[in-house]
């Protein structure tokens, strides 16, 4: 008996496209010299306006000092937990 292709779907489990936003690994943030920010997952520099739009884009965001570990979420983007 041959499933459709929506069968085959279902029975290998959700799709990348229909996991929740509780599936999704909080986006690490790294910030250097007390003002530069580098995503490590985008492995690119980015901008306090670049992690607002994550955060409303309902992406988990962590931000922590490269140098201690020290998470400063609350200083960057203050009133907002992101994770």
């Amino acid at each position: 008996m041959q499933h459709s292709a929506i069968e085959q779907a279902t029975e290998s489990g959700p799709s990348p496209a229909m996991k929740t936003k509780r599936d999704q690994p909080i986006r690490l943030i790294k910030r250097y010299g007390g003002c530069r920010l580098y995503d490590a997952t985008a492995k690119r520099y980015v901008s306090p306006d670049d992690i607002e739009r994550l955060t409303l884009e309902g992406v988990k965001v962590t931000v922590r000092e490269a140098e201690t570990g020290q998470e400063v979420t609350e200083e960057l983007l203050p009133g907002r937990r992101m994770h």
